[in-house]
């Protein structure tokens, strides 16, 4: 993996140094970091978002090089090490990928479409499990997130990575504690597809994952469509995912809800479960 992301850094910095390449107003381009590196020294050129990320050159190439320093703070971080500059190299690597993030916000869609599939990749990768988590489910849920749809797709693709490392109890442990700021979510509506985006997505079924593409896409689906898909999710995940304790938990928690749909679902999983 070094070898990779060495190369991706060596081909982006000849792009960054590139007199054809035009700074524009919204990013700044050339900040040097250096990293120690056994034998030599790698210099790291981040391109950060100062805002809004122009449809230019420059604002692609920021994505790439934001990628390029991840890899590279993310080569040195050792999870076991608690030395100043370890903790240095792991708050640089979650900076890193919060650039990224924004991105994905505010980039345009022709830049935002190469990095839903990379950013999830790289977060894995790079940061620890639950920081992973955290970081997908708050962009999400957020009030402030300009493009919920695909900030769900990104969900959806990083708890796949998740479960692929056979991580799923600490996915589902997550789940539970995240359900607070998905049944607050409003209107009921809104909620109900907060909600089926997060079970699919967190789902050990493939099939109920497949659909969240489909689901994802289509937040102003009719509610009558989504109780049932909420239904079923609920039912997959509360049978299937979680032990006794959690089942009551995830229960009490759309119990406790106003809103009429939850409260169905709850009362459903109670008596099927």
């Amino acid at each position: 993996m070094l070898f990779s992301w060495r190369r991706i850094v060596r081909s982006t910095e000849r792009a960054l140094s590139s007199d054809s390449l035009e700074v524009q107003d919204g990013c700044l381009c050339g900040l040097l970091y250096v990293v120690e590196d056994p034998g030599s020294q790698l210099e790291a050129h981040l391109a950060a978002p100062t805002g809004q990320v122009p449809a230019s050159p420059a604002g692609v190439i920021s994505q790439h090089q934001c990628i390029c320093c991840v890899g590279e703070q993310g080569n040195y971080v050792n999870e076991d090490e608690e030395t100043e500059a370890a903790v240095e190299m792991s708050v640089l690597t979650r900076e890193y990928v919060g650039i990224l993030v924004e991105h994905l916000r505010h980039s345009p869609l022709e830049g935002v479409r190469f990095l839903v599939g990379v950013v999830p990749v790289v977060m894995v990768d790079f940061l620890p499990p639950v920081q992973v988590l955290q970081m997908v489910v708050t962009e999400f849920v957020s009030p402030h997130q300009p493009r919920p749809s695909l900030a769900a797709i990104v969900m959806g693709e990083t708890f796949s990575l998740v479960l692929g490392k056979n991580m799923g109890d600490t996915l589902t442990d997550w789940v539970l504690l995240s359900l607070d700021s998905f049944v607050q979510q409003e209107p009921e509506k809104k909620a109900v597809w907060c909600l089926v985006c997060l079970l699919a997505a967190a789902s050990s079924s493939s099939i109920l994952r497949a659909m969240l593409e489909v689901v994802a896409d289509q937040p102003n689906m009719c509610l009558s469509h989504m109780q049932i898909l909420l239904a079923t999710t609920s039912f997959y995940f509360c049978s299937t995912q979680v032990s006794t304790q959690q089942q009551k938990v995830f229960i009490d928690k759309f119990l406790s809800s106003n809103y009429p749909t939850l409260n169905a679902v709850a009362h459903a999983c109670l008596h099927s479960i």
